[in-house]
């Protein structure tokens, strides 16, 4: 954090910069909610449309995962004391260094990143559909990485966050997903027993064949 300090004017000189903040994190906020916006019509979709029918059940994983995601990276933020790093006294600040000691005592609100919660939130629809439509689950996967780790980048060369704030969120968020698709979704069956399942449904009716024949 030091190097993206600047000693002499007492500040992060990118903290209002026009792209971390006026890009990364306001345009960033914002895209990230008109997403989310999609995900609800979507899951509404799912309950009308019939052509969105068989993603009802993953559809609502999604939007269960990410309301406890955010949910619970707020509630964090809120009841934990770790101060942003430019609120710090070493950094311009009025306020001493985050211990572990004042973690929940503090006055401070930036522990977890809360700005990186959105997109890694987003993490929810790999998980939903990475054993029915892996494809999209890694596109979701990609997406989700991508946003989350610019932001997080941007946050900290805004001397709003340190990085371990980000990392700590796509932990929580990731650990909430795990937890989640146990109870919510069947595991995903191996890609062994797929083949060989094939190869005796291939079997069966090679068999099926001579017999006819």
């Amino acid at each position: 954090m030091g190097l993206l300090y600047d000693s002499q004017s007492h500040s992060f000189p990118l903290r209002h910069d026009w792209f971390t903040e006026g890009v990364l994190h306001t345009l960033g906020r914002q895209l990230v909610g008109t997403i989310g916006v999609g995900i609800i019509l979507t899951f509404i979709g799912a309950y009308i449309l019939p052509s969105l029918k068989f993603a009802r059940w993953e559809w609502s994983f999604v939007v269960v995962s990410i309301v406890i995601s955010t949910l619970t990276v707020s509630v964090l933020k809120k009841t934990t004391g770790m101060h942003c790093a430019y609120d710090l006294s070493i950094y311009g600040g009025a306020q001493p260094l985050n211990q572990l000691s004042n973690l929940w005592s503090g006055s401070g609100q930036c522990w977890p990143g809360g700005h990186v919660s959105g997109p890694f939130s987003l993490l929810a629809i790999y998980f939903a559909f990475r054993a029915k439509q892996p494809t999209f689950a890694l596109c979701a996967l990609i997406v989700a990485v991508t946003l989350g780790m610019s932001f997080g980048v941007g946050q900290t060369l805004r001397g709003a966050h340190f990085p371990s704030h980000t990392v700590w969120t796509v932990l929580i968020v990731w650990v909430i997903n795990l937890l989640l698709a146990r109870v919510m979704l069947p595991a995903p069956k191996p890609e062994v027993d797929r083949k060989e399942k094939g190869t005796t449904k291939t079997q069966m009716e090679s068999a099926d064949g001579r017999i006819c024949a």
